[in-house]
């Protein structure tokens, strides 16, 4: 059964005795911390990504898709055609080079903050498709954190809670906690391997499986 803040918080009130009120407050504000933390570094094995549309506008070069953790890749299509992938690049390649590109077809862009920036304004109206890792919802529900891996949780908000009341006991359950996340995040990895691209196959259309 996946755990949810309630439970959560009864584990880490047991660790650290104390089940005031005032106690609580601080507890379930570590959890919610430490859950997202953890999510962070390993939410790629446990949540997967979402694919999400966005409506491409004639000389519009920055768009704003859901809050995300990562951005995996970003296709661009003129309005029935295949959606082709675009390449990223950063934001030094795009100020030194294009800049000042005139309105086109976008082959790159680069990640500024929250937003998804292409390498010059479309001409043509059409959409993006963006392949990405949302931010997770604070942990009210139901944990998507498999049971098994509770004691990471636990570990994490105790050192959070011995670290916020100035306890000695923090610095051990940090390294705790450490050694709890690294176990975790080498069994998700190893279930999960790297899957290494063919060489012929550098970039393919998403709607046409012949090579361009």
């Amino acid at each position: 059964m996946a755990e949810t803040l309630l439970t959560y918080t009864t584990m880490v009130q047991n660790e650290v005795d104390d089940t005031s009120s005032s106690a609580k407050v601080v507890i379930q504000n570590n959890i919610k911390e430490i859950y997202q933390e953890i999510l962070r570094l390993v939410g790629q094995h446990l949540i997967g990504t979402e694919t999400e549309t966005l409506t491409l506008t004639v000389g519009t070069r920055a768009y704003t898709p859901s809050d995300f953790i990562e951005i995996y890749s970003v296709h661009h299509r003129d309005g029935t055609d295949d959606w082709k992938e675009l390449i990223e690049m950063d934001k030094e390649e795009y100020l030194s080079r294009d800049v000042n590109a005139e309105n086109g077809t976008p082959t790159k862009y680069f990640i500024n903050g929250l937003k998804i920036e292409l390498d010059r304004p479309s001409d043509k109206a059409g959409s993006l498709r963006v392949e990405e890792m949302v931010v997770p919802s604070i942990v009210n529900g139901a944990s998507v954190i498999p049971s098994r891996f509770n004691n990471v949780v636990k570990l994490g908000a105790c050192y959070r809670f011995f670290a916020y009341e100035k306890g000695a006991e923090s610095e051990n359950y940090y390294q705790w906690y450490q050694v709890a996340l690294r176990d975790m995040m080498l069994e998700l990895s190893t279930r999960n391997p790297q899957v290494q691209p063919t060489l012929y196959d550098s970039r393919r259309d998403i709607n046409n499986d012949e090579l361009k």
